[in-house]
Protein backbone atom coordinates (compact mmCIF):
# COMPACT_ATOMS: atom_id res chain seq x y z
CA UNK A 1 0.00 0.00 0.00
CA UNK A 2 1.43 3.49 -0.82
CA UNK A 3 1.37 5.96 1.98
CA UNK A 4 -0.90 8.83 0.54
CA UNK A 5 -3.43 9.13 -2.04
CA UNK A 6 -2.28 9.44 -5.56
CA UNK A 7 -1.21 12.76 -6.12
CA UNK A 8 -3.43 14.32 -8.87
CA UNK A 9 -2.37 17.82 -9.55
CA UNK A 10 0.25 20.30 -8.89
CA UNK A 11 1.43 22.15 -5.36
CA UNK A 12 -0.35 25.31 -5.19
CA UNK A 13 2.83 26.04 -3.32
CA UNK A 14 5.59 25.24 -5.86
CA UNK A 15 6.36 22.13 -3.61
CA UNK A 16 7.25 18.58 -5.09
CA UNK A 17 4.90 19.19 -7.91
CA UNK A 18 5.17 21.46 -10.61
CA UNK A 19 3.29 20.75 -13.36
CA UNK A 20 -0.61 18.50 -13.55
CA UNK A 21 0.81 16.58 -16.26
CA UNK A 22 3.65 15.06 -13.82
CA UNK A 23 1.09 13.59 -11.35
CA UNK A 24 0.27 10.06 -13.25
CA UNK A 25 -2.74 10.28 -11.23
CA UNK A 26 -3.75 12.52 -12.85
CA UNK A 27 -3.63 11.16 -16.28
CA UNK A 28 -4.36 7.47 -15.43
CA UNK A 29 -6.74 5.66 -13.27
CA UNK A 30 -5.37 3.62 -10.14
CA UNK A 31 -6.34 0.17 -12.47
CA UNK A 32 -4.55 1.78 -15.24
CA UNK A 33 -1.01 2.77 -13.36
CA UNK A 34 -1.33 -1.12 -11.65
CA UNK A 35 -1.59 -2.29 -15.52
CA UNK A 36 1.09 -0.66 -16.60
CA UNK A 37 3.17 -1.23 -13.92
CA UNK A 38 3.14 -4.77 -14.12
CA UNK A 39 1.52 -4.86 -10.87
CA UNK A 40 -0.53 -7.58 -8.90
CA UNK A 41 -2.49 -4.80 -7.24
CA UNK A 42 -2.05 -1.15 -5.80
CA UNK A 43 -3.93 0.36 -3.27
CA UNK A 44 -3.36 3.74 -1.43
CA UNK A 45 -4.05 5.33 1.82
CA UNK A 46 -7.17 6.85 2.13
CA UNK A 47 -7.95 10.74 2.85
CA UNK A 48 -9.51 9.04 6.51
CA UNK A 49 -5.78 6.91 7.28
CA UNK A 50 -4.41 10.36 6.50
CA UNK A 51 -6.41 12.45 9.27
CA UNK A 52 -6.36 9.56 11.76
CA UNK A 53 -2.60 9.41 11.69
CA UNK A 54 -1.24 12.95 11.74
CA UNK A 55 -4.43 13.44 14.66
CA UNK A 56 -5.46 16.68 12.80
CA UNK A 57 -8.88 16.96 11.11
CA UNK A 58 -9.08 17.37 7.10
CA UNK A 59 -10.27 20.92 6.66
CA UNK A 60 -6.91 22.04 8.76
CA UNK A 61 -4.90 21.00 5.53
CA UNK A 62 -4.00 21.49 1.97
CA UNK A 63 -5.30 18.43 0.02
CA UNK A 64 -5.17 20.03 -3.45
CA UNK A 65 -2.46 18.09 -5.18
CA UNK A 66 -4.90 14.78 -4.01
CA UNK A 67 -7.30 16.57 -5.93
CA UNK A 68 -9.28 17.58 -3.09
Amino acid sequence: MVGCSPLRAKCDFGKAIRQDEDCIAARMSVDEIRRTRGLDSLNYAMFEDLEDAIGLPLDKLCLSCWGR
